[in-house]
């Protein structure tokens, strides 16, 4: 990574015995963290350092670790510490003003359902007239980022004939273009040899990337944050082999 991210970053110390306790026994927790991690991104805070959380005989304050690879069952278990890798939704938005370059966005599944669009959707698909004011607000994000220099990619795969979900999308995606973003559409056929990872994904200036996981019904159920370098090369890798066979926006007319 070509610039560092604790050079900015705002980290937070904290023992996590102390922090929140999710099932009463007078012991802060994981789950407990987790619940908490909302509020911590309100504060401003974008990094936690953890004080001891290993396996410990306990005779210097839990620095005499027994166990580097597990974690003290009084917190909880791996599974409870891998949630802490889950991103808030306030978190997740917060990344949208924080980037400083580049913003590029996978999107790889033929249907969406997330609980913002279903209703405008429904109405598309009944054949009523809608308000498209409920844009506005990404609409005036990526102006102010793209007048800021930063830059807005999207590449959306999509199988052929297109879906209804992906209809809907089309008739107003001009109006993200001129918003400032830089989309494009690919044919599924194009990637058959493309290594894709499993999920759609955002990646911030080659720093961080944001997996987002989908329920069957296309709803969102988990945000995951990563600053692996080989996961952001991946992420790297992919959307750019997808970008190179892509259709721009404006000369993207399905059957």
């Amino acid at each position: 990574m070509a610039e560092r991210w604790y050079k900015e970053a705002v980290v937070y110390s904290l023992e996590v015995q102390s922090f929140q306790d999710s099932d009463g026994d007078g012991v802060g927790d994981f789950r407990g963290l987790v619940s908490r991690l909302d509020y911590l991104a309100r504060l401003g805070v974008t990094c936690l350092w953890l004080n001891p959380i290993h396996p410990s005989p306990g005779r210097d304050d839990g620095y005499d670790v027994s166990d580097f690879y597990g974690v003290h069952p009084a917190l909880g278990t791996l599974g409870d510490f891998a949630e802490l890798k889950l991103i808030s939704y306030e978190a997740f938005d917060a990344l949208f003003a924080s980037f400083r370059r580049e913003a590029l966005h996978l999107e790889m599944r033929d249907a969406y359902g997330t609980e913002v669009e279903l209703p405008h959707l429904r109405k598309w698909l009944a054949g009523e007239p809608d308000d498209t004011g409920w844009l506005e607000p990404w609409f005036a994000l990526v102006r102010a980022g793209t007048a800021a220099g930063k830059v807005f990619k999207r590449a959306r795969i999509v199988s052929e004939p297109v879906s209804d979900y992906q209809k809907w999308v089309l008739q107003d995606s001009h109006r993200y273009v001129q918003a400032g973003e830089d989309i494009r559409w690919v044919p599924r056929g194009r990637v058959s040899a493309v290594a894709l990872p499993g999920n759609d994904f955002w990646l911030f200036d080659d720093e961080v990337v944001v997996f987002l996981i989908f329920a069957a019904n296309g709803l969102v159920v988990d945000r995951r944050r990563t600053t692996d370098p080989s996961v952001i090369q991946l992420c790297r890798s992919a959307f750019e082999a997808v970008w190179e066979l892509s259709i721009p926006d404006r000369g993207y007319h399905p059957q």
